[in-house]
């Protein structure tokens, strides 16, 4: 347990090694699919426009909320009926669970565009599911509005 809390403890003095220590995922498509359904990641039942790495910058992308966390917009496309569901959690240390905003989603294929909650930054494994279908990635959040 001593070492992973040095780990931690390194990563959070060192954004480089967080970064070195975070497997984050890597888009497995050429092309982001079609417009009506969007994606670089994933399977023949859901896809994902992947990030590995999600940068808060000040006039950037994304928001921050009142209580300090972090929201970005994801896209994902359904190619099977059932309701998305989004869920997340922190890998390199304790964090609230992620939170997600699903826009307007009627549970046929297609098209449905999120916002994906961060409480804190550092590295994120994120799980989407609709009908028996699932995909999980990993990302870096960092946050630069102060500089860097």
């Amino acid at each position: 347990m001593v070492r992973l809390e040095a780990l931690v403890v390194l990563m959070l003095l060192d954004p480089c090694l967080a970064r070195a220590a975070c497997p984050t995922t890597k888009p497995t498509r050429d092309v982001h699919g079609t417009y009506e359904c969007p994606g670089n990641f994933g399977s023949d039942g859901l896809l994902v426009t992947v990030e590995p790495e999600i940068e808060f910058r000040r006039g950037g992308a994304g928001y921050v909320l009142s209580d300090g966390s972090y929201g970005w917009k994801v896209a994902w496309c359904r190619k099977v009926k059932g309701k998305l569901s989004i869920s997340g959690r922190r890998l390199d240390g304790s964090a609230p669970p992620l939170r997600s905003q699903i826009g307007a989603d009627n549970g046929q294929a297609g098209f449905v565009p999120t916002y994906v909650i961060f409480p804190t930054v550092g590295c994120w494994e994120i799980t989407g599911r609709a009908d028996r279908t699932k995909i999980t990635f990993v990302t870096h959040v960092v946050d630069h509005r102060d500089g860097e």
